[in-house]
């Protein structure tokens, strides 16, 4: 079924557009997969009706024997897809730790497939019959589990790329083949440990380059005195939007985003705000009528702000040199209508404070003077938690 049903799956173009067409899709899958997907197909067709067919000969049998281990080769043929899944799984992961982290597990699942496939061949070299002598019959094998002769040959094929073992070579096919494994082995080997140390030299750079800016900005606070506190509400606010950054990179740093062409710019942000910008009804109504207007609103009248848990937003007075909107992304803001006092003191000061401006402002606004409040002090405060602005 998974044929037919790739006739109608879509591709991406080498211009990062989805092509749907289906005579564009058709012909890319007939151009590309198509003969790979009949070959195991038809290879496991093959396998059935010779598994139900009745032989009337021993040498029928053979050959069907050997034309099912053919046909069970022909099946890693479909091993040819997995750098494409790898590929589409590398783009839905965001995180460069998470990508390393992959990168190196990738290598160490090739290198473990590697030694299965120089094991198989090496228990094949010893068990094809072509010499009287061999290492399965030197090592008294032959009567042990399946499990201990596979577990066996894969130690043997691992310490050719890596130490030793006391199993050896006892015909000169078995050493021939030895030899070959070990050529092999010398730059495999080499290409293997220089992926994965350049994989954990890059996660050590990161961690070394965060701790760094840690520990500017502590001898900085140090040499200015910054009270503890502070300094621990600083560092906590540090600590945050590094891992903000890890987990969600800053356009700024993406150096490849100034050359991909504007229209894709313009999809890119209109992805990441227009969700977020249809929590405001008219914005919402907006993009119902006209996509343009709202990816053009995305695209140059939106910006990404980091707040920390505690941080004011804005409060009562201020007065922004252009007018803003601010939308939440994630987290938690609160809006305070007027803040509460924190001693008895504070609040007399502050009533009059507040009474002596209403009975100035009663002329201009006709404010009632019976009022105790006088005008609401609005502001903006994140709760405990931390949140982000856009």
């Amino acid at each position: 079924a998974s044929v037919p049903r790739s006739f109608f799956v879509g591709f991406m173009a080498r211009d990062g557009t989805v092509e749907m067409r289906p005579s564009r899709v058709a012909r890319s899958y007939v151009r590309g997969w198509f003969s790979f997907d009949c070959l195991a197909v038809a290879s496991d067709w093959t396998e059935v009706l010779l598994d139900n067919m009745a032989y009337g000969s021993a040498v029928r049998v053979i050959k069907a024997s050997r034309v099912t281990r053919m046909l069970r080769i022909i099946r890693l043929v479909r091993m040819f897809k997995i750098p494409a899944i790898v590929a589409e799984l590398d783009a839905r992961i965001f995180s460069e730790r998470s990508l390393l982290v992959l990168g190196i597990l990738k290598n160490s699942c090739l290198f473990i497939c590697l030694g299965h496939l120089v094991a198989c061949g090496w228990f094949w070299v010893g068990t094809a019959g072509l010499s009287e002598r061999s290492w399965v019959a030197a090592y008294s094998l032959e009567e042990e589990t399946l499990l201990y002769k596979y577990t066996t040959s894969m130690h043997w094929a691992l310490t050719q790329f890596v130490g030793s073992m006391g199993v050896q070579p006892q015909n000169s096919l078995e050493r021939s083949f030895a030899v070959g494994i070990l050529v092999f082995s010398f730059v495999s080997s080499a290409a293997f440990v220089s992926r994965i140390t350049a994989s954990m030299t890059r996660l050590q750079m990161i961690s070394s380059g965060h701790d760094h800016q840690l520990a500017l900005l502590k001898q900085y606070l140090r040499n200015y005195r910054i009270s503890a506190k502070l300094t621990l509400r600083v560092m906590r606010c540090a600590q945050h939007v590094l891992e903000l950054q890890s987990k969600n990179t800053p356009e700024q740093d993406v150096s490849l985003l100034a050359v991909i062409s504007e229209p894709l710019q313009v999809e890119i942000r209109a992805e990441i705000f227009d969700p977020v910008l249809a929590a405001h009804p008219f914005l919402q109504r907006l993009g119902r009528m006209g996509q343009m207007a709202m990816r053009k609103i995305c695209h140059s009248a939106t910006q990404v702000l980091h707040l920390h848990a505690g941080d004011l937003l804005f409060a009562a007075g201020e007065v922004p040199k252009t007018g803003r909107m601010f939308f939440v992304m994630s987290g938690l803001m609160v809006y305070r209508y007027r803040e509460e006092p924190e001693s008895e003191d504070e609040f007399r000061s502050e009533d009059e404070e507040q009474q002596q401006q209403q009975r100035d402002a009663q002329q201009a606004l006709a404010l009632d003077e019976d009022s105790p409040l006088g005008p609401a002090r609005p502001s903006f405060r994140t709760q405990p938690g931390g949140g982000g602005g856009g």
